[in-house]
């Protein structure tokens, strides 16, 4: 038990709150979803704004929510364009970063329609927990374009 200093009324402790951790599992899954089905509203939706995309175009400011939809409709329009047919995100990790980010790990493989491979890449997100879980930073790393025979995906 603790005195306060004002009136020296008694004051038992209480424990500080525990935080709130977000559901990164159902987030990654809404990610997933949303690049599959090349859902550029709800890829919008997570994402905050303004944030940065490092790939191996270089490091991209998306300044504003309209910056961060152009990017995500020139990236489905291109994967539209390439015949792509199919997403799949073969890993997900993710890690509580103190209280405000997390970190998350992807593994993405894109095929075309008739089934044939078109990339695999890593990707590495920092996302905000502040309200709903957010993507701030994405940097896509290690990509690879059409894998040679015998590497399983």
């Amino acid at each position: 038990m603790e005195l306060r200093r004002d009136d020296q009324t008694p004051v038992t402790p209480q424990p500080a709150p525990r935080p709130v951790v977000p559901d990164l599992a159902g987030f990654l899954v809404r990610l997933r979803q949303a690049f599959s089905d090349f859902d550029v509203a709800t890829l919008c939706g997570l994402h905050v704004a303004p944030m940065t995309v490092l790939d191996e175009a270089g490091s991209t400011w998306l300044a504003d929510a309209d910056a961060v939809r152009a990017w995500w409709e020139a990236r489905v329009a291109g994967y539209r364009a390439a015949g792509i047919g199919e997403v799949r995100a073969e890993t997900l990790a993710h890690r509580i970063l103190g209280g405000a980010h997390a970190e998350a790990n992807v593994t993405w493989s894109l095929r075309r329609r008739d089934g044939s491979r078109f990339c695999r890449f890593h990707a590495t997100y920092l996302i905000r927990l502040d309200g709903k879980p957010r993507i701030a930073f994405a940097a896509i790393h290690d990509e690879r374009r059409n894998w040679p025979d015998g590497e399983t995906i």
